[in-house]
């Protein structure tokens, strides 16, 4: 029995002089790669973009529990309200292809009555506006990350503020790689928009336009329906 755990406690060392030996290793490998300009570049547009994405997602989250609990005052001024109802009217599911996708998302806005059609067409076109009205402050947003980015890397220096060439260069590239990125996702959200938009109001005349479509305006039934007796008798 002493011989058997002598022989656990021995293949227990060994196993674990290897895992050590292999973690050492990893962690050189990481520290050696990490010296790469690269490598600390991607990490850093990667961890900028997370940390922005939590950002949005904390606020969606604030506006969300909020409208859950009846805290808003101001429904419809609020865009948190018009989106989260517009995503749990139109839930995700799994792609089944382009005409598919348009078939389920009009299934779930043919329901919807045309004033309620208006308001989202009012939400959709709104959006598209401020999106593109204010792209100046975006890819201002933009260039200050790519700012904060090459300070956090240690490329600019605000202690004098002395530039070189290899700085200089990196710290373009920062901006011009940030940039890029707050015009692209702009330009998603605008055409995000924009094709919500077109599938409303493409809806909205169907349900304008479709003689079976009962009036919004709800109809006097008793009084024309009196005058109907009346007239018989």
């Amino acid at each position: 029995m002493d011989q058997l755990w002598q022989l656990i406690v021995l293949v227990s060392k060994l196993l674990w002089a290897k895992a050590a030996a292999g973690f050492f290793a990893l962690g050189v490998l990481i520290e050696v790669l990490f010296q790469n300009f690269w490598v600390q570049f991607s990490a850093a547009i990667i961890i900028g973009m997370l940390t922005v994405k939590i950002i949005e997602l904390s606020i969606r989250y604030y506006y969300y529990h909020n409208f859950v609990h009846r805290k808003l005052k101001n429904s419809l001024g609020s865009p948190a309200d018009l989106d989260l109802f517009l995503q749990t009217s139109m839930k995700r599911e799994i792609s089944r292809g382009l005409l598919p996708n348009l078939n389920y998302l009009r299934s779930r806005l043919i329901q919807m009555r045309p004033t309620e059609l208006r308001l989202f067409h009012t939400y959709l076109k709104t959006n598209t506006r401020t999106m593109k009205n204010g792209k100046a402050v975006g890819y201002t947003i933009g260039i200050l990350i790519g700012l904060f980015t090459s300070i956090a890397m240690d490329i600019l220096h605000l202690e004098g503020l002395s530039f070189s060439q290899e700085s200089t260069v990196k710290t373009v590239l920062l901006l011009l790689v940030w940039f890029v990125i707050a015009h692209l996702w702009m330009n998603k959200r605008i055409r995000t928009f924009a094709q919500l938009d077109g599938v409303v109001l493409a809806c909205l005349n169907e349900k304008l336009h479709d003689p079976f479509e009962p009036d919004e305006e709800p109809s006097d039934a008793p009084y024309f329906e009196g005058k109907m007796i009346k007239e018989h008798s």
